[in-house]
C-alpha cells in the first residue's frame, strides 16, 4: 500500500521546515561564536578593565579587571560591585549610577582583594549581554596620575 499524495507532501514539507530550523540554529550560533570572539579580542588588547553586569552583579569581566582588583578571574562572575569593589563611602553614588542612562565619567575609590584601596575611573553605559540588558563598565587604575599630579 503507497501512501497518499499529500502524506508525501507533507513530510517533504516538514523535512524542509527541520532543515530549515538545523541552518538557522547553526547560524545562529556562528554568529554568537563571532560576537564573543570579538569580544574576547577586544578584552584582550584592552588596558583598561572591563566588566558587565546586572543590577550590580559581574555577569562578564575581561583578565585587566581581575588584574585591577587583584582577583583570580574565576571568582568575578557573581561579585557584587557595591560590596566586593566599592568602598562603602562611595557604594551610594555608584549605585545610582548603575541606573544612569549617559556614559559620564566619574571617579571612585576602589578597593582591590588585598584590600589595598585606590582612586579610579568608572564609565558606565547600557548594553547587552547573552540577549539580557545590562550595563557595561571601564575601570581604569588611575593611581599613578594622581601620584603625578601630587609631584
Amino acid at each position: 500500500m503507497t501512501a497518499p499524495e499529500n502524506d508525501n507532501a507533507s513530510n517533504d514539507n516538514a523535512s524542509n521546515d527541520s532543515v530549515s530550523l538545523v541552518t538557522e540554529r547553526r547560524s545562529a550560533d556562528v554568529a554568537l561564536k563571532e560576537s564573543r570572539d570579538r569580544y574576547r579580542l577586544f578584552a584582550l588588547v584592552s588596558s583598561e578593565g572591563i566588566f558587565f553586569h546586572d543590577n550590580g552583579i559581574v555577569i562578564e569581566a575581561n583578565d585587566v579587571f581581575a588584574k585591577i582588583i587583584e582577583r583570580p578571574p574565576e571568582t568575578i562572575i557573581g561579585m557584587n560591585i557595591l560590596k566586593d569593589l566599592i568602598r562603602p563611602e562611595d557604594a551610594g553614588m555608584v549605585a545610582r549610577l548603575l541606573t544612569a542612562t549617559d556614559d559620564q565619567l566619574y571617579e571612585i575609590t576602589a578597593v582591590a582583594a588585598s584590600g589595598r584601596h585606590f582612586p579610579a575611573e568608572m564609565r558606565s553605559r547600557p548594553g547587552e549581554w547573552a540577549g539580557r540588558p545590562c550595563r557595561v563598565v571601564s575601570i581604569r587604575d588611575i593611581t599613578h596620575r594622581k601620584k603625578r599630579k601630587i609631584s
